[in-house]
């Protein structure tokens, strides 16, 4: 079974008008979770949540309230699945990704609505895969493959939606296993590893990265081993300079990472 998804802080939005938006709660609620209070983390997120809620409502004409509202459900939905609590997770993974579908039917062109639904298309397909819902999952994953494929397009200079392409195409060649389709499994493994390479190759010193693609080497090893073919990815981990990439178990799936405001 895939591990749980983990919370992370986003970066901020531009100012916009009104009162408070709740961004101390929820800096609050990613304190307390890294501290493993579970309870009083969702109690402080529930309340960022009503909060930009509140504020949504007030200011419909600000889309930068309703962007922030769905970061607060997709972290209460990280809190919710944390604690066991996996249909009330997949309701508020479902809500922040209506929301962002919205956005950006309104507003195509900005990247972080975007980026705000591949993300959390992505969490709900690892948390259906979770709960062993592999037909659904998979559309989620690639539908979230899709819209980070398309901002790197766009953007290829920014590290954060190629990150998010590896990360998601590490994830479906993970699903993908365990369904059985090792050849598909394969390519994804692969698309990830050049995508976490690129990476590699222009920020050297980031450590995700080194991670990312070492993960993809377990994942990538374990797919040509039952396919009965190791030698290939043997050759990556012994290639030059990537002996420090090399694994310590033998099969890892990172979950993709959620962000606060």
């Amino acid at each position: 079974m895939p591990p749980r998804p983990i919370s992370r802080t986003r970066r901020k939005s531009p100012s916009v008008p009104g009162r408070s938006t709740g961004a101390p709660a929820a800096g609050l609620g990613i304190l307390l979770l890294n501290r493993g209070q579970r309870e009083e983390a969702e109690s402080v997120t529930r309340k960022a949540v009503n909060i930009k809620r509140r504020m949504a409502a007030f200011f419909p004409n600000v889309p930068e309230y309703r962007e922030r509202l769905a970061g607060s459900l997709n972290n209460l939905a990280q809190l919710l699945a944390a604690q066991g609590k996996r249909k009330a997770a997949e309701t508020a993974y479902v809500e922040a990704i209506a929301i962002s579908n919205e956005l950006v039917a309104a507003s195509p062109k900005v990247p972080s609505y975007r980026n705000g639904l591949g993300m959390y298309r992505h969490n709900l397909a690892n948390l259906l895969q979770v709960l062993g819902r592999h037909a659904e999952a998979g559309p989620a994953f690639r539908q979230a493959i899709a819209i980070f494929e398309q901002l790197v397009a766009e953007f290829a200079t920014v590290p954060v939606y190629r990150n998010d392409l590896a990360t998601s195409l590490m994830n479906l060649g993970t699903l993908l296993r365990e369904q059985g389709q090792l050849k598909e499994a394969e390519a994804a493994f692969r698309r990830a590893v050049t995508e976490f390479d690129r990476l590699i190759a222009a920020f050297p010193t980031v450590v995700e990265y080194r991670q990312g693609v070492a993960m993809c080497h377990n994942n990538l090893f374990a797919v040509l081993l039952w396919r009965g073919s190791p030698r290939p990815a043997f050759a990556r981990w012994e290639a030059p300079g990537r002996r420090q990439l090399r694994p310590r178990s033998a099969c890892l799936a990172p979950s993709r990472d959620s962000r606060d405001w």
